[in-house]
């Protein structure tokens, strides 16, 4: 694992307090008040960061891995390792990314986070949330190993850091030219809506999603979703992908609508959708309000 030097760069604020990264565990980390750097391990840093065992699950909370397993194995969405919010301030993280460096052998696709508080998933990413990092290759020959560099990044008011990482990751699972989605679902943090790969017709979509005021929309993308079939990058509609509930595949008339959907609200995160006609479509949203309707 790669080891970069720590810079720590004190803004103006003189608040009193104390607060501690990893010596050597971030690439940069950046505090508005006065700051006593602490050298501890990767668990224990602003950005508090802990490793999967080798077979991908997590040791006890009071015995976690310090640094990534030798060779982590990948059977389709596998723990890549979990992020804690461990700054001293009660502020969120407003901005949260993971993606692979430039000279990786995966792309964005390949990874997601959920955000949770304790044992219940979150919206956001709290003060003693983590974020549990996933990776997803499902189209690999067994017992294939790569190298991958993921570079982390966190921020919040008066507060940011960014680290990079290596991982050795071993597939588990037969290649077999499948996307490896088995029910059409929406991923978590990172924008994406996968589906069985070759079920619908792919080459004109529009998202369903809720307006600044709560009214239902629809948007075409600004340029094209799909990364690869079977998956859809919903960051490429225009808007925030967290408000968008529904995929239509206009060509065929089919809909896609999150499972969580009731009552003209939903909850975000990870949630399996479920198809829908045209007119299924529009009994679901017929007491909503909204600014364009298929109906």
């Amino acid at each position: 694992m790669k080891r970069r030097s720590v810079l720590a760069s004190m803004g103006a604020f003189t608040a009193s307090g104390s607060l501690v990264m990893g010596s050597g565990a971030f690439t940069s980390a950046e505090v508005e008040r006065d700051v006593n750097i602490d050298v501890v391990g990767d668990p224990y840093a602003f950005l508090g960061l802990r490793y999967p065992n080798e077979d991908g699950t997590y040791p006890p909370e009071d015995e976690p891995n310090g640094t990534p397993p030798e060779t982590l194995s990948v059977n389709g969405e596998t723990n890549l390792f979990r992020a804690t919010h461990n700054f001293a301030t009660n502020d969120p993280i407003e901005t949260f990314s993971v993606k692979p460096s430039d000279d990786s052998s995966i792309d964005e696709e390949n990874l997601d986070w959920e955000f949770w508080d304790d044992e219940e998933e979150s919206d956001t990413f709290c003060s003693g949330c983590h974020a549990n990092v996933m990776i997803d290759i499902s189209d690999c020959t067994k017992g294939a190993k790569m190298n991958i560099e993921v570079e982390i990044s966190a921020e919040g008011t008066g507060f940011s850091v960014s680290a990079e990482r290596e991982f050795t990751i071993e597939c588990q699972n037969p290649s077999n030219g499948n996307s490896g989605a088995t029910t059409a679902e929406f991923k978590g943090k990172s924008g994406q809506f996968r589906y069985e790969e070759g079920s619908v017709n792919e080459t004109s979509l529009r998202a369903w999603y809720l307006d600044e005021n709560d009214e239902i929309a629809s948007i075409e993308p600004n340029k094209d979703p799909v990364k690869s079939p079977g998956k859809i990058n919903l960051n490429n509609f225009g808007v925030q992908s967290p408000s968008i509930f529904a995929i239509e595949f206009i060509s065929e008339g089919t809909f896609f609508i999150r499972e969580t959907w009731e009552s003209c609200s939903f909850s975000g995160g990870t949630t399996e959708a479920v198809e829908l006609t045209q007119q299924d479509f529009c009994d679901k949203i017929e007491d909503c309000d909204s600014t364009s309707s298929p109906c």
